[in-house]
Order: C-alpha cells, then sequence, then structure tokens
C-alpha cells in the first residue's frame, strides 16, 4: 500500500514570527513537500518561501476569508458575494493545482506540527469539525440534493489544521453548476449568516455527494502550551504579535 503524501498551503499577512513558526515545524517533519506560501497582500515574504523551500505568490488585493452578513442577499440587495466567492475560490483551485501531493494541509499562523500524520484521511476534507448543519439547513438542502438526508449529522471543516484530498477538492471546485445554486440561493437554504471559508468549502463537498469528517490527530489545543498527543494543533498562538527576531527579520519585507 502506497504512503500517503502531504503538501501545504498557507495563506499569510502581517505576523511574520508566527508565519516562521509554522513553517518551521511543517518542515522538521515534511522536508521536501511542497508548499504554496501565499501573502494576502501583506509583507513581502519572498525570501522567507526561499528559505523553506516555497512556492510564493502574493496578492496585491486582500482575500478575506470571510464574507459579511448575508440575510439580504438572494433579495437582490447586495449580490456583493457571488464575484468574492467565486474569485476566492479559483485562487484556491490554482493554489492547490500547484501542490503535487495527494493531500493538502491547510497551515495558519495558529498552528503547530507536532508530528507527521499517521491517521488515515479518508474523507475529503478531514479535521477538527466539532460544528453541525442545523435542521432546517438540511430539510432545505435536501429538496435539490436528494443525497442529503435531514436525519443525518452533517458536520464541516476546512479552516486550519484540515486536509483535503486533492484530486476530490479540485473536481468539486470545477462544478460550478453547484456552486452557482450554493451562490444564488444561500439563504433560501438557510445557510450560514455569514459565508466563511470553511463552511463553504464543506457545503460544496457535501452537494457534490463528498465526505467532510474527523481527524483524531487534529484538534483545538491550548493557546501557548504543546499538545504532544496531537500530529496537527490549532489555535496555538505562542508566537501571535511576538516581533520578529532580529537575525531572521531579513526573511520579510514590510
Amino acid at each position: 500500500m502506497t504512503t500517503p503524501s502531504f503538501g501545504a498551503y498557507f495563506q499569510c499577512y502581517k505576523n511574520p514570527y508566527a508565519t516562521y513558526m509554522v513553517l518551521e515545524s511543517f518542515r522538521r517533519h515534511y522536508p521536501s513537500s511542497t508548499v504554496v506560501l501565499c501573502s494576502d497582500n501583506g509583507y513581502d515574504y519572498t525570501k522567507m518561501a526561499e528559505h523553506f523551500n516555497c512556492i510564493y505568490h502574493h496578492r496585491t488585493k486582500n482575500m478575506w476569508l470571510i464574507y459579511g452578513d448575508c440575510v439580504e442577499l438572494d433579495k437582490g440587495k447586495d449580490g456583493a458575494h457571488i464575484p468574492w466567492a467565486k474569485e476566492l475560490l479559483s485562487h484556491m483551485k490554482s493554489m492547490f493545482s500547484l501542490i503535487k501531493e495527494d493531500y493538502i494541509l491547510w497551515l495558519e499562523d495558529d498552528l503547530s506540527i507536532n508530528h507527521p500524520i499517521s491517521d488515515s484521511c479518508i474523507n475529503d476534507i478531514n479535521g477538527f469539525n466539532p460544528n453541525h448543519y442545523w435542521e432546517n439547513m438540511k430539510v432545505q438542502l435536501s429538496k435539490t440534493y436528494t443525497h442529503i438526508h435531514p436525519s443525518k449529522d452533517y458536520t464541516w471543516s476546512g479552516g486550519g489544521g484540515s486536509i483535503f484530498n486533492k484530486s476530490s477538492i479540485l473536481r468539486y471546485l470545477d462544478n460550478e453548476i453547484i456552486i452557482d445554486d450554493l451562490l444564488m440561493n444561500w439563504s433560501s437554504y438557510n445557510l450560514t449568516r455569514e459565508i466563511v471559508c470553511d463552511f463553504l468549502l464543506s457545503i460544496i463537498v457535501h452537494c457534490n455527494c463528498g465526505t467532510v469528517g474527523s481527524l483524531h490527530a487534529v484538534e483545538d489545543g491550548p493557546r501557548n502550551e504543546i499538545v504532544s498527543s496531537l500530529a496537527i494543533q490549532h489555535q496555538y498562538k505562542r508566537y501571535y504579535g511576538v516581533p520578529m527576531p532580529h537575525e531572521l527579520y531579513y526573511l520579510i519585507k514590510e
């Protein structure tokens, strides 16, 4: 049986020491894997990307991962969420396509990779997903997507520490019919008040008959303490806001 391979995608901004420490923790266990580092209109991380052997992309405008209040979206009073989501998903598809490995780990500034991933990633999105779809959401979705059963429990994930099956997620991101339907009928399906990137990805996966599930090795942990039993520890903020050490400052350009 072939051992699965793991690459990574990392969208960063202006928290360089935290970014550095996350990349260091990933490279400790995956020294030759593909890492796509994308500065979201933040600092210039060209030299840090070189230091950690990353593919580097620099956006000149922010690509927010959350779109605001969606209550009025279907009533023709806004609609700006559609081009926003289309641009976000197109960007993700192009970045994910650069990764050659079987699975993509979503890195964030509040992660620590404590040891290699040994759990089986059996779902299309694997991670820490304590959030559940509510009843009326499942009822409304099931009218169009008959494979979704209101009596079944569905959870969502896709944020920091989540692991994506690359071939599956790229295939689902190509299905513009489902994406357009969800975006145009967001409120009608009784979906989230805000469009959050991890929920958007999960709902796209579920409507394509894909799966989202938990991975025991991924969990939210304490802010300042390493939990060695976790392969991927989320909400680890020890280096948040900590200034870049002088000897590493050459790795960024403000």
